[in-house]
């Protein structure tokens, strides 16, 4: 993947709200912890089993510099 803007992926994937630095450059994705590289955008998915939710500040320590969640993270 080619680093964008989280803004520009925002927008191409019709999400309405950005919280935070929308110009933060993402260069990779990530859906599991162990895959984060620094300036990865994690997806916080729930799981059968595990609640990626849970596991954000695991994926911020590891590098990502953006979340998509679907509710709240402590």
């Amino acid at each position: 993947m080619r680093s964008r803007r989280l803004s520009d992926l925002a927008r191409a994937a019709g999400v309405g709200d950005v919280v935070g630095e929308a110009t933060v450059e993402i260069t990779g994705l990530a859906y599991d912890t162990r895959a984060v590289e620094r300036g990865s955008l994690y997806l916080c998915l729930r799981g059968e089993h595990v609640d990626g939710h849970a596991l954000a500040d695991d994926a911020v320590a590891a590098g990502a510099v953006a979340l998509v969640v679907e509710g709240l993270v402590d």
